[in-house]
């Protein structure tokens, strides 16, 4: 298995039926590519990390650069995790955990103190 930032990818097209599956048809071609290049979040991220295994998309784990404010009003950045998402065949084989951990690899070489995880009670997600 192979882990590669999103933005590097050659073809997306193995990374949107992962997330529609995992999401229920909420994502199209267009509008993560136009999200990825102007949300302020996104912009300066690899957007996320992709596991591929003989060639195809197993798995997705989204990163972003969060803007926070401190106690005393100060501005810190923080990462976000998000779009957590396992090809069904290839769950319980480590997959989430060894994107995860590239994910906190990426936030720690940005110096992040913390990330954050937000997710619904209705995804499978939410156990992380």
């Amino acid at each position: 298995m192979k882990i590669i930032p999103t933005r590097d990818l050659e073809s997306k097209d193995g990374l949107l039926p992962l997330l529609d599956h995992a999401f229920y048809g909420i994502f199209n071609h267009r509008q993560f590519e136009d999200l990825a290049k102007i949300d302020s979040r996104l912009k300066n991220s690899p957007v996320g990390f992709c596991a591929v295994e003989d060639g195809r998309i197993i798995g997705h784990v989204g990163v972003m650069d969060l803007a926070t404010r401190t106690l005393d009003r100060s501005i810190e950045y923080v990462g976000g995790v998000y779009n957590v998402a396992t090809l069904p065949g290839y769950t319980r084989k480590g997959v989430c955990t060894t994107l995860m951990s590239r994910a906190h690899e990426y936030f720690r070489d940005k110096r992040y103190g913390f990330s954050f995880l937000s997710t619904s009670q209705a995804l499978v997600a939410h156990d992380l």
